[in-house]
């Protein structure tokens, strides 16, 4: 168990660049990355594959909660992500990613934005009194989206330019 906790005048949090095969859990992230910019995020997961980023609490990031760029193959699990300048978890030209059990409350945006990443399962999340949408799909196909609570968001589910999605 690790805390983090930032003046938030940096860019991310955590930045996990080029790592393969990694587990990042039980850690605590505050008040992380300054508002605004360029969007990294509190965990920022980029040219990665094949990781875990499990049971993390994220609070008042400056930009996303969560953000995985670049990166393939990664499972986002049982995290706990509130008060995000940005997102709760932006999924950015990431495939294959498995997003189960989280919960994602009053982002300034979207509770989870996935765009141009293909092979998504959105399964059992709460999102939670975002600003926008609870969950967002662009460019996203062969998506799985099942079993989630939305709820008290400006709206629920959008998706656009997505082929092949399954809601359930």
């Amino acid at each position: 168990n690790s805390v983090f906790k930032d003046t938030s005048s940096g860019d991310y949090g955590v930045y996990i660049k080029n790592t393969d095969n990694a587990i990042f859990q039980f850690n605590t992230i505050l008040d992380s990355a300054s508002d605004g910019g360029s969007d990294f995020g509190s965990i920022y997961l980029h040219i990665s594959s094949s990781n875990q980023i499990l049971n993390n609490t994220v609070t008042n990031s400056g930009r996303s909660g969560i953000h995985l760029k670049s990166s393939n193959d990664n499972k986002i699990y049982g995290n706990t992500v509130s008060s995000s300048h940005f997102h709760g978890l932006y999924v950015q030209s990431s495939d294959n990613a498995l997003i189960r059990n989280n919960t994602f409350s009053s982002s300034s945006i979207h509770g989870i934005k996935v765009s141009g990443s293909d092979t998504v399962v959105v399964d059992n999340n709460t999102l939670s009194s975002n600003s926008n949408y609870g969950l967002y799909f662009s460019s996203a196909d062969d998506i799985i989206i099942k079993s989630n609570t939305v709820s008290d968001n400006q709206a629920g589910i959008y998706i656009t330019g997505s082929d092949d999605a399954i809601l359930s």
